[in-house]
């Protein structure tokens, strides 16, 4: 049977065309508002509104046309973006209304609207002729699937008659080799008997033989041994003699050597093992000797002393070769659940810009917040373990931006106050790993200073082209002691051991700042608190260029 073929109607296509022209120009237009009246940022005209809520997201659908926005969004964007913007910059935006120019969008959207209305009929006529299209597509594809089959059982059909024919064959010439390699095997069996009793006369004759010599081999042996006594007694004394003339002499000899082992080479040794110098797997450590080999008491003693120091150096070895392994793992499961937090954030972003409701934006932000948080957590163990994270920066990002996206992985990310920033850029090298400083930083502050309390952060530049940066919290404050061990941890951070647990966050900066060149410390501020101060390296940052 043959389906009639499917058809659209060319009116359809017309109109549905019509209507996306018309939303085209509505866009347009919209598009040439915003930039006629300045061109606001996002965050500013979210920030001016007031008779309804304009989300980034949905500010985002109205101007690239994703969607046809509510008449309550549109009046209340035009609104906002044909007010003026204040000359401070903090004082909200005017609640001037421009009556002709909302009828117009009024009128403009209405228009828009019932024309949406209308091409719904021949858009769903367009969408049946489309399913009827990948229906009848299907059914031929059933059908061609159909005929290949029966052509492969067919083929199947073939092949296996002639499997069965090969195999019969096969087995009428084996049966044929067996038969064959019996008849040798009988006469090889024949033979082996005949040589196995030969074997066997020739070994009764050399067992005699290997008694009679059996028996002189021992007489002679136990005279030489009642020699040998007579003189090792001999040798004995005299050894006795000697030993207590070279005792004194010798175990000074042993306390140097045993001094020099373990005051300078036991150590240099633990240092190499400790800082991944490992030998490759299968080799052997090089380890001196005390030199005393004697078979006194003393020579014992250094020869035990030997073997301790090999001991100690092997075991270290051991450890620090299972400790890399472990970091190894520790390394990839980092990095799986790196990748997996990134996919759970793209996932949010993909929500956020669909999501029409406020109350349930609000939530996938806040999502979103822990989300950033778990995704430093991820890039800390990576840095404990010596890693780099895996995200990078091509071009210069301007600092404010630096110290925003520092303060967006803080919890309490309300307190961060950025105070005024120059116009410098930080090269794209660096960003990731100085916004991951800073949020360790800004992270310490708010964690230790009451949540009633801001957290300033504010930066100079240099006359030598650095720039410093002071993060500020309003505290108990640290004991002088305590800042003093805190900036030597941070001017030269220690291997990974059970104490980084305590001051991970201090840890982590020490880490990047190394990396980067980057100089920080901490010390008192006058009205109780810390001030952490940080001093970028003049290549790492560069004058703003024009936008």
């Amino acid at each position: 049977m043959t389906d009639r073929p499917v058809e659209t109607d060319p009116g359809d296509l017309a109109a549905v065309a019509a209507y996306d022209e018309r939303f085209a120009a509505f866009v347009a237009e919209l598009n040439r508002l915003h930039i006629e009246y300045g061109a606001p940022s996002y965050g500013e005209i979210c920030g001016a509104a007031q008779v309804f809520k304009l989300p980034k997201a949905g500010i985002t659908d109205l101007l690239t046309g994703k969607r046809l926005p509510s008449m309550s969004f549109l009046l209340e964007f035009v609104r906002v973006v044909s007010n003026p913007l204040p000359v401070d910059g903090r004082t909200p935006r005017g609640h001037k209304a421009h009556p002709e120019l909302i009828e117009h969008w009024r009128r403009r959207w209405v228009e828009l609207k019932a024309l949406n209305r209308q091409v719904q009929s021949p858009l769903g006529r367009l969408r049946n002729a489309g399913k009827q299209l990948v229906e009848e597509a299907e059914r031929a594809a059933a059908e061609k699937a159909g005929a290949a089959e029966e052509q492969a059982r067919q083929i199947r059909s073939r092949a296996e008659a002639e499997a069965a024919a090969v195999l019969e064959e096969a087995r009428r010439q084996a049966a044929h080799l067996v038969e064959e390699a019996e008849a040798r095997a009988e006469s090889v069996r024949a033979e082996a008997e005949r040589a196995r009793a030969e074997a066997i006369r020739v070994a009764v004759a050399r067992s005699a033989e290997a008694d009679r010599l059996l028996r002189t081999a021992r007489e002679e042996a136990e005279a030489v041994r009642r020699a040998a006594q007579t003189e090792a007694q001999e040798i004995v004394d005299e050894g006795r003699r000697v030993s207590r003339l070279r005792t004194p002499a010798a175990l000074r000899e042993l306390r140097e050597a045993a001094e020099r082992i373990t005051g300078t080479h036991l150590p240099e040794l633990l240092r190499t093992i400790t800082t991944d110098r490992l030998p490759e797997q299968g080799g052997s450590l090089t380890l001196p000797s005390v030199g005393l080999h004697g078979r006194d008491d003393v020579g014992r003693l250094a020869r035990c002393f030997d073997t301790l120091h090999h001991g100690l150096a092997t075991l270290a070895a051991e450890q620090a070769l299972r400790f890399d392994t472990t970091n190894t793992v520790f390394t990839t499961l980092s990095r799986r659940t790196a990748g997996l937090v990134q996919r759970q954030l793209s996932l949010l972003d993909e929500l956020e810009r669909s999501e029409p409701e406020q109350e349930q934006l609000d939530g996938l932000f806040e999502l979103d917040h822990l989300a950033t948080r778990m995704r430093r957590n991820c890039e800390n163990m990576l840095i404990l373990a010596g890693e780099e994270s895996g995200r990078r920066w091509k071009r210069p990002v301007p600092l404010v931006d630096v110290f925003r996206a520092a303060a967006g992985e803080v919890d309490q990310y309300q307190r961060i106050d950025i105070a005024a920033v120059p116009e410098i850029e930080v090269v794209g090298a660096a960003v990731t790993d100085l916004v991951h400083l800073l949020a360790e930083l800004l992270e310490n502050a708010a964690s230790y200073s009451h949540p009633g309390t801001t957290v300033q952060v504010t930066a100079r530049a240099l006359p030598d082209g650095q720039v410093m940066v002071g993060v500020l919290d309003e505290g108990i404050g640290i004991a002088f002691d305590e800042v003093v061990a805190l900036n030597d941890r941070l001017a030269h951070p220690a291997p990974v051991d059970l104490s980084v647990s305590r001051r991970t966050g201090l840890f982590v900066v020490g880490r990047l700042a190394g990396r980067h060149g980057v100089r920080v410390w901490l010390t008192p501020a006058e009205t109780g608190g810390v001030i952490a101060s940080v001093v970028l390296p003049a290549e790492l940052v560069e004058a703003e260029g024009p936008a």
